[in-house]
């Protein structure tokens, strides 16, 4: 059985069990996904850790003679960071999306025992 697709947005907040009075603000449950400010962070927290794999063998071309042999190496080491970074959160969204929910235990039929 395939696995449902994985969607990188925040899901909506459930209704309300009864609309709030003025003073009062509704909460949103603990198991609200993370914001969808967390994926623009995801993206330059690799852009920067790849720049400074980069960066970093550039200043170590510079210091050693010249050449591209550092730079090529820090290019490759910020690729790899950046796979490793996916992978993991790739791994996550997998495993998040494999728990059962409240509502998918619900709707499981009823199974009768031998």
């Amino acid at each position: 059985m395939r696995p449902p697709p994985i969607r990188m947005t925040a899901a909506p907040n459930p209704p309300l069990k009864h609309p709030p009075s003025a003073g009062e603000r509704p909460t949103v449950p603990a198991e609200s996904p993370p914001p969808a400010v967390s994926l623009p962070l995801y993206g330059t927290t690799l852009i920067l850790g790849a720049g400074v794999l980069i960066l970093g063998g550039y200043w170590l071309d510079h210091q050693k003679g010249g050449g591209w042999r550092w730079t090529l190496a820090g290019l490759v080491l910020g690729l790899v960071y950046i796979a490793y970074e996916t992978w993991k959160l790739v791994r996550l969204l997998r495993d998040e999306s494999r728990q059962p929910t409240d509502r998918d235990r619900n709707d499981e039929p009823q199974r009768p025992e031998p």
